[in-house]
């Protein structure tokens, strides 16, 4: 277990009840269902999908396993499951083909599989075929869910048929987080019993997954003590005879010499940037916030800081690397018309991710860290840091613990727009010392990892 699941011992099996959660309840009820991301949306975005298909380039272990199983023509216990996966790893249509016959036919109503077929197949689905596959899936929706697995079947189904049936999204999505989830695991938590059986946790994740990747839900955060110490306790379930003390705690890191120390300010660093993003010119200081162009890292809570600051007389530019991404051109629009709103769309740069992250910490004068839901460790911190800029983020998960350490002057209590402000500003006008070393480093992670095999070879 590793430092970037943010998880604690769970000395008891108890649940620990959730925190308040009716504001992020209420927040979501005024929400838009329907995913504008294109297919494969189930489970594998782009990114998990390239690390799938590495494992084939590789000739990895797993692959090879499931190449060996796929050659012998093995009877599988979800086939459908099996030759769709196959079939987007390796584009073989002769595998997808057979995953849509399957999931055609008559006898077949696993409505878990079936979407994942309708979604990972989509490319090789005629007309015709798509239609009778959609069909057979709203007809096996049903009125109402009968257990966890009937709930995640039916929100797979729902992400996989968007955009080729109407009201879908609404129907069956709306209904999963702003009721179900509520009476099903928030009133069970604060009856301080625990909401899900250890049996049905891959249903779950597998739910909280698809949510996350295509709405920007995180269902997490409405629990997050809960979730925080799940792992532990899905842990001891399996394996309950483990004595907690014995789990192991190894922080991940960074390569130093990729992030080196560098003069502040970077004047040619920032020409640089300015040079590819005319709004980020000027005297003024540069905020940087990079990430993935997802609700979840904060990007509203930067660009209202950043109205903050030029209301009070700072010409300060804010740069956001990551945000340009293919399927979430809705979001940009959302973005872009605040800054609209807050007249600072002249001072605002969103674009595709940067190759060269060193240099984009050169040029800033204050890195934010500003994600809503607590990062599991909070990479960007420890390598603004090493390259000597100052952070600013919120101090939950992750982020505040290493803020905590290593520069508490920049941790702040989660969503206090106020602090937040009068924190950048001392930061700006004063930059704390930067840690003379850093701890969590990459070399420091490997010795760790191999110190720990080794006493589990000698015990």
């Amino acid at each position: 277990m590793c430092r970037c699941d943010t998880i604690r011992v769970m000395t008891t099996r108890r649940a620990l009840l959730a925190l308040p959660a009716a504001g992020l309840l209420r927040a979501q009820t005024a929400r838009n269902y329907r995913t504008e991301l294109t297919h494969p949306r189930l489970l594998l975005p782009q990114r998990r999908l390239r690390l799938l298909r590495r494992e084939r380039e590789r000739q990895s272990m797993r692959w090879t396993q499931l190449e060996t199983l796929m050659a012998g023509r093995v009877a599988m216990p979800e086939p459908a499951f099996a030759l769709a996966l196959y079939f987007v790893a390796s584009e073989s249509a002769d595998h997808g083909r057979k995953a849509v016959e399957w999931a055609l036919g008559a006898a077949n109503t696993d409505l878990r599989q079936l979407a994942l077929v309708y979604d990972w197949c989509h490319p090789l689905l005629t007309e015709e075929e798509k239609k009778r596959l959609a069909a057979k899936m709203v007809k096996l929706i049903g009125p109402a869910p009968a257990d966890l697995s009937d709930v995640r079947s039916r929100v797979l189904a729902a992400v996989a048929l968007t955009g080729d049936v109407e009201g879908i999204a609404e129907r069956v999505i709306a209904p999963v987080v702003e009721q179900w989830w509520k009476t099903n695991v928030l009133d069970v938590l604060a009856k301080s019993e625990t909401p899900v059986d250890p049996k049905d946790h891959l249903a779950l994740m597998e739910m909280l997954h698809v949510l996350r990747d295509n709405l920007d839900i995180d269902l997490r955060e409405t629990a997050a003590k809960h979730f925080t110490t799940l792992p532990v306790y899905h842990l001891l379930a399996h394996y309950p005879a483990t004595d907690p003390s014995r789990l192991v705690v190894i922080p991940r890191g960074i390569d130093p010499a990729a992030f080196p120390r560098m003069p502040h300010p970077d004047r040619a660093a920032r020409a640089r940037i300015a040079g590819m993003h005319p709004q980020l010119e000027g005297e003024g200081p540069l905020l940087l916030l990079p990430g993935r162009g997802t609700r979840l890292k904060g990007h509203t809570d930067a660009i209202a800081l950043l109205a903050a600051l030029r209301g009070a007389g700072t010409d300060a530019r804010l740069w956001m690397p990551g945000m340009v991404q293919a399927g979430r051109e809705a979001y940009v629009r959302e973005l872009v018309e605040m800054t609209r709103r807050a007249s600072i769309e002249d001072a605002v740069a969103m674009t595709e991710p940067t190759a060269d992250m060193p240099t984009a910490y050169a040029a800033s004068d204050l890195v934010l860290q500003l994600s809503r839901k607590p990062e599991a460790f909070g990479r960007t911190v420890i390598e603004a840091l090493s390259i000597g800029r100052p952070v600013l983020g919120w101090d939950h998960g992750g982020v505040g613990e290493l803020l905590r350490e290593l520069q508490p002057e920049g941790a702040v209590l989660p969503f206090d727009a106020t602090a937040l402000r009068e924190c950048a500003q001392a930061l700006l006008a004063k930059p704390p010392t930067p840690p003379a070393t850093m701890p969590y480093t990459l070399r420091a992670m490997q010795e760790a990892t191999l110190a720990q095999y080794h006493a589990l070879v000698q015990a």
